[in-house]
C-alpha cells in the first residue's frame, strides 16, 4: 500500500480523537503538506542536489525551522 494511502487510512481511524481535541484540521493539513512537499530530509536532499553545497542544506534547514 502506498504511503499516502496508509496515511489517509490512519487519519480516518484517528479522526474522532483528533476532532475531540480540535486538532483534526491541523494534522490533516500537515500530512497533506508533507505528502506534497516532502519531509525535512527530502527538502535537504533537494537543496544539496542543486549545487552540492552544504551551505544550501543549512539554509534550507534554517528556513524550515524559522517558518
Amino acid at each position: 500500500m502506498p504511503a499516502r494511502e496508509q496515511l489517509n487510512t490512519l487519519l480516518r481511524r484517528v479522526r474522532p480523537a483528533l476532532e475531540s481535541i480540535g486538532e483534526y484540521d491541523c494534522v490533516a493539513a500537515e500530512l497533506d503538506r508533507i505528502a506534497t512537499q516532502g519531509n525535512g530530509a527530502m527538502r535537504q536532499r533537494r537543496a544539496w542536489q542543486k549545487r552540492g553545497e552544504m551551505t544550501d542544506v543549512i539554509a534550507e534547514a534554517a528556513a524550515a525551522t524559522l517558518s
